[in-house]
């Protein structure tokens, strides 16, 4: 173009400096609790505004404006599910802002167990107990060796369910200590220790009978139990004390409030065959003083033997 006069043209430089372009991953995950650490970077030297979006179940997000080159607030997830926090980036050089970017921090819930610290079996039963967390977890488990105790797993265990069968070779109550690890996906949960109290074998009760235990037929006898609860006889009465009058070997057991059974104690019953024997009297009348003595027969009918008792005018 020219200028007329040429002393009316004006020479200018432009410069047109480019809008910087972020490079940074647009995603990150973390574990609850965890800080993060994402570097910014576009695609030549920068600097940078980022804010996060609130996410009312995650805490330690920032919510105003920050200038910094890293991203590292710590997240903590007040959730059992899964929460996304998302990061708006803006880069800026020689006073030109680029595009923003959007970078999603998926936050996992660390699992927490939910079983109870302790729990009761009788010895050589089997555990049977199903793990629990407050979100979908696998686990790792393993016992404490007690030198009183067999059937703990003393090598690490992965099921859901710690199954073993502990037998208690003393004669007092013994604890076996479990840790019990969870894990939901990369995010590890504190342990938890479960306290199994294993009770020794419970000694069979003792049955006392109230009378003799060899009776006539329509005869009976009160067996009764030393424990005052938890009772079964082989009669399926849960009483403390029953009343039999047929001859058997009559049997018992009881459970304690733990659920553990004791052994079996025993007692056997007779009532002898046949029918109950018949007395007869005869003879006898009135007498006088000068008379014979008077004589009185009396007669027995049934199986014997038999023991006859007799009284005169009531004694």
């Amino acid at each position: 173009t020219s200028c007329t006069p040429a002393s009316s043209c004006i020479s200018a430089t432009v410069t047109v400096n480019p809008s910087p372009t972020m490079t940074s991953a647009n995603t990150a995950t973390i574990c609850s609790g965890s800080t993060l650490n994402i570097p910014l970077s576009s695609d030549f030297g920068t600097t940078y505004s980022w804010i996060a979006t609130d996410n009312t179940s995650v805490l330690g997000e920032s919510l105003s404006a920050q200038n910094t080159t890293l991203i590292n607030n710590s997240l903590t997830n007040n959730s059992a599910n899964v929460q996304v926090v998302n990061y708006s980036v803006t880069p800026s050089a020689n006073g030109c802002a680029g595009t923003p970017q959007t970078i999603a921090v998926t936050v996992n819930p660390v699992p927490t167990m939910t079983n109870a610290n302790t729990a009761t079996i009788c010895t050589g039963n089997a555990l049977n107990l199903a793990l629990t967390s407050n979100v979908s977890a696998t686990y790792s488990w393993i016992a404490t060796d007690n030198p009183n105790v067999t059937g703990e797993s003393l090598t690490t265990q992965s099921s859901s369910t710690i199954s073993n069968t502990l037998t208690n070779s003393s004669g007092i109550s013994q604890v076996v200590n479990y840790t019990v690890t969870p894990t939901a996906g990369a995010c590890i949960g504190t342990a938890q220790n479960i306290a199994f109290t294993v009770n020794t074998n419970l000694p069979a009760p003792t049955i006392t009978p109230n009378g003799p235990t060899t009776f006539c037929p329509g005869g009976n006898v009160q067996l009764t139990s030393s424990s005052a609860v938890g009772n079964l006889w082989s009669t399926n009465e849960t009483t403390q004390s029953i009343t039999v009058n047929s001859s058997g070997t009559y049997t018992l057991t009881y459970t304690d409030a733990s659920g553990c059974t004791s052994a079996q104690a025993s007692i056997t019953i007779t009532q002898t065959a046949g029918a109950l024997p018949t007395a007869s009297i005869s003879g006898g009348a009135v007498y006088c003083g000068s008379d014979p003595i008077a004589s009185i027969q009396a007669a027995v009918t049934g199986v014997g033997p038999w023991t006859i008792d007799y009284q005169i005018d009531g004694v």
